[in-house]
């Protein structure tokens, strides 16, 4: 009582407790949640970083491109110069050629714009180049500062979208490393935690099924080995308490049973030693030649044949209990009269008992297909019982019923009932009721060898009773079909 209600308890207290398939579906449903977001933010960063390097790499050729310009512009100068000095036309023609490919080198310079401060920027450069260009042209014939000023202007044009473009690829590059940094926090984090759930994970699992799976182990270990007080410590209330509380419940069956045994091995050893210490002593004095009477002669040897009825009757018992246990009930079937073997043994019973009397009542003629010594011995039983269990002189009422194409026989007792607690065990193998040790010697056998002869004539077998007003044991066997 007191490990019951220590397991009931503890079964409360635990009842909010994960069961272990919900915890790992739990646990791999976190250490998922956690690849996933990994996963998700390495995309998502891999995107960006895809960005940012397409900028900077466009930054980085729009450099280039200025300076190719700025290059350009340099040169037409030079060559400027020297034409006006020289009025070579070699330098004309560079000069010429350099404005050329300043102005070819112009459209790419607006197509890697990626701001609205470079494209204004470029605007102003385009519109500036085209002034140098005019003023280029004018060739000798212009104001010496003039076409000079116009170079002035673009270049600085030149330098200012230069600088621009230098501050948006350092700014780029700054992101790359934020989101680097802000990455490689992100992902220690997630890594740190996915650590930490593993870790837990881990631990749990060895906490509730790892040591409960060796804890269990060495009680199954100690009770192979014949501890049959082995039982395993209280468990969570998830599937390893429900196999620790099956393996009890299952060790206290096979400890009941294995008592029930010893005890059904001693009674039988008592039962089997009463008549062959009669059959001893009814021998001894028979063979005292010339000191007995024929008569006395006469009763020792009828005692020695009853105590030998009595042992065989003990040996058929005891055979037919071990082919019940075995699964391996032999039946000689064949045409019955369930009245007359029931009479017979209603008159044989009330003409020898003493303590108790017996009424039988029924339809003259019973035909059933069954085997007449295993259904005797079936009535033989339930009559035995009830004269067990019955007050001394009261009355054992047999009594067989048709219904239908069955036979129902019924043998009611006036003794002191059964609780309901004790109707699903006395049908088990040596089950007997809470209080059936202190009113009468048992094995707990005789109503589940009934039980399994009844069952084998493809019949069935119930029992109602009032505590305090008696049991009634009703059989059902099918009539035999003409």
């Amino acid at each position: 009582m007191a490990l019951a209600h220590g397991r009931q308890k503890g079964g409360r207290g635990l009842a909010r407790s994960l069961t272990i398939k919900s915890y790992v579906v739990f646990w791999a449903g976190s250490m998922l949640l956690a690849l996933l977001t990994l996963t998700a933010g390495w995309l998502i960063t891999a995107q960006k970083m895809t960005r940012i390097e397409g900028r900077v790499l466009t930054e980085l050729k729009e450099l280039d491109t200025g300076r190719l310009f700025e290059i350009a512009i340099y040169t037409e100068q030079r060559e400027h110069l020297l034409w006006r000095a020289t009025a070579s036309e070699a330098h004309k023609a560079n000069c010429e050629a350099q404005l050329a490919e300043a102005e070819k080198v112009l459209p790419k310079l607006k197509g890697y714009a990626m701001s609205a401060e470079e494209g204004r920027l470029v605007d102003t450069i385009a519109a500036r180049f085209q002034i140098l260009k005019e003023r280029s042209m004018g060739g000798q014939t212009g104001p010496p500062g003039t076409q000079a000023s116009a170079a002035g202007d673009l270049l600085a044009a030149v330098d200012d979208h230069e600088a621009v473009n230098r501050a948006e690829a350092a700014e780029a590059t700054a992101s790359a490393r934020r989101l680097q940094t802000s990455l490689t926090r992100w992902f220690v984090a997630v890594i740190g935690a996915a650590i930490v759930l593993l870790a837990l994970g881990a631990s749990a699992l060895i906490s509730r099924v790892v040591r409960p799976t060796f804890a269990l182990a060495g009680v199954a270990r100690k009770f192979g080995e014949g501890d049959f007080t082995a039982r395993p410590a209280h468990m969570r209330d998830d599937e390893m308490g429900h196999l620790a509380r099956t393996f009890s419940n299952m060790a206290d069956e096979i400890e009941q049973r294995e008592e029930a045994r010893l005890r059904f091995v001693a009674l039988v050893a008592h039962d089997l030693r009463n008549p062959i210490v009669g059959i001893s002593l009814a021998a001894r004095r028979a063979t005292e030649r010339g000191k007995l009477e024929d008569a006395e002669a006469q009763r020792w040897l009828r005692m020695i044949a009853a105590e030998a009825e009595r042992l065989d009757r003990i040996a058929k018992e005891l055979t037919d209990n071990v082919q019940v246990a075995a699964g391996k009930l032999s039946l000689h079937m064949k045409e019955t009269d369930l009245s007359e073997l029931v009479g017979d043994v209603a008159r044989e019973v009330g003409a020898t008992a003493e303590s108790h009397k017996i009424a039988y009542d029924g339809p003259p003629n019973c035909p059933i297909w069954g085997d007449p010594d295993r259904l005797e011995r079936v009535i033989l039983n339930l009559v035995s019982n009830a004269f067990k269990y019955s007050p001394t002189g009261s009355t054992v009422s047999l009594s067989i019923q048709l219904k239908e194409s069955h036979a129902v026989l019924a043998v009611r007792d006036h003794g002191p009932g059964i609780p309901k607690g004790d109707l699903d065990v006395i049908f088990q193998p040596f089950g007997r009721g809470r209080q059936a040790p202190q009113l009468a010697r048992g094995t707990g056998l005789g109503l589940f060898v009934v039980k399994q002869i009844v069952e084998g004539h493809n019949g069935t077998i119930e029992i109602e009773s009032e505590v305090g007003a008696g049991t009634t044991v009703t059989i059902e066997l099918p009539l035999r079909q003409s």
